[in-house]
């Protein structure tokens, strides 16, 4: 099958690395693949250094009703005799839209959901759109009820397929607890809630460490580890606020703070609590990351994190910004650990059987082939 991944976002994060690693996912698994990409992006740069999978440049499309555009785009799929294109940023809806509308009627089109809807989306021009998308893609349950609640778009050509991660590799790459504690200085005693991601309001981690201080009183050996960059351009002064929170602590090092690094199995192993708190997070691979290191798991009650807890069979959850519904999330863990350790078990397991790349391939193939 020749499949046309399609992203002409000028961006670079986690909707422009998971198209990346499909496209190479999916060359890998025997398919000829082109990724369709605007040229010196990190996109294009990233893809071109690996030499993995094809490049076809392309412009970032206008908003709506790129036609000039969608021509060139039209020309470049017909040439290379595409069977599907593959997209996941809905700005480029527009464009893929007017190419299969206007010229090329037999394309299949594949939509992988990675947002959620937000408003209703069921006026006439979103409804006509959508109506040119073949596979909808939604990583979760409450993406799929979302698309039939706030869209006219077709129940039976929504699919609910996990979005996974390469599981095996990153067992493997996971350090020994002992090597990650020493990366970051802390002692085989200590109980560490931990938190990744970038530092900004919505991720919530002021309101964490502000209850972890609450509950270090109590609990001796509760320390505190946040890995993650500041956001540029936005919430610098609440960065600068846990900056010196930390530095005015009465007890140093019971709170760290260090940058984003690649080498995400330190963090996992070095902690012990994994704290999702973030209102609205709309899958969590983090949370999937922290389930396939074992951690127990506090999560929101809401969005991607509530279904990916499963009814708190996998963790626990707290209400959002609620200091004491989350002291008792983590007074539960910190009282009964046997029942703790149960959970993390089962998250385990279940990230394992259900979280993989693998899994997510062979059934979007199924999907489409069928």
């Amino acid at each position: 099958m020749r499949i046309a991944f399609y992203c002409s976002s000028l961006s670079w994060g986690g909707l422009e690395m998971n198209v990346l690693k499909r496209a190479q996912w999916m060359t890998n698994r025997g398919h000829d693949i082109v990724l369709y990409c605007v040229k010196d992006t990190q996109l294009f740069l990233e893809a071109s250094n690996n030499g993995i999978v094809r490049i076809q440049t392309v412009q970032r499309n206008k908003k709506s009703f790129d036609l000039r555009n969608a021509f060139r785009v039209k020309k470049l799929l017909q040439n290379e005799k595409t069977d599907l294109v593959w997209f996941a940023d809905k700005r480029d809806l527009s464009l893929i839209f007017l190419v299969k509308w206007i010229w090329l009627k037999s394309l299949k089109v594949l939509f992988q959901q990675s947002m959620q809807l937000g408003v209703n989306k069921k006026e006439w021009w979103h409804t006509i759109r959508f109506k040119r998308i073949d596979f909808w893609i939604a990583p979760l349950n409450y993406l799929a009820e979302q698309v039939l609640n706030k869209t006219h778009f077709p129940k039976e050509r929504i699919h609910v397929v996990p979005q996974g991660l390469e599981v095996q590799k990153f067992l493997d790459e996971l350090p020994s607890k002992e090597e990650a504690r020493s990366y970051f200085d802390l002692e085989d005693k200590d109980i560490v809630v931990g938190m990744i991601g970038r530092i900004d309001y919505a991720k919530s981690q002021r309101f964490v460490m502000d209850v972890v201080k609450d509950l270090q009183d109590e609990f001796k050996c509760l320390k505190m580890l946040m890995v993650g960059n500041k956001t540029e351009g936005e919430w610098e002064e609440y960065y600068e606020e846990i900056v010196k929170e930390i530095q005015d602590l009465k007890s140093p090092g019971t709170i760290k703070l260090f940058p984003f690094m690649k080498e995400v199995g330190y963090f996992y192993k070095a902690i012990d609590i994994f704290v999702m708190a973030s209102k609205n997070e709309t899958y969590g691979m983090v949370t999937i990351e922290a389930m396939l290191s074992g951690n127990k798991i506090v999560g929101t009650n809401a969005a991607g994190t509530k279904e990916l807890l499963d009814n708190a069979k996998n963790g626990y959850y707290f209400n959002w910004m609620d200091d004491s519904s989350l002291k008792e999330a983590l007074k539960h863990i910190l009282t009964d650990p046997k029942t703790a350790d149960e959970k993390a078990s089962r998250a385990k397991e279940i990230a394992v059987s259900s979280f993989s790349h693998e899994n997510e391939l062979a059934q979007i193939e199924e999907i489409v082939q069928s």
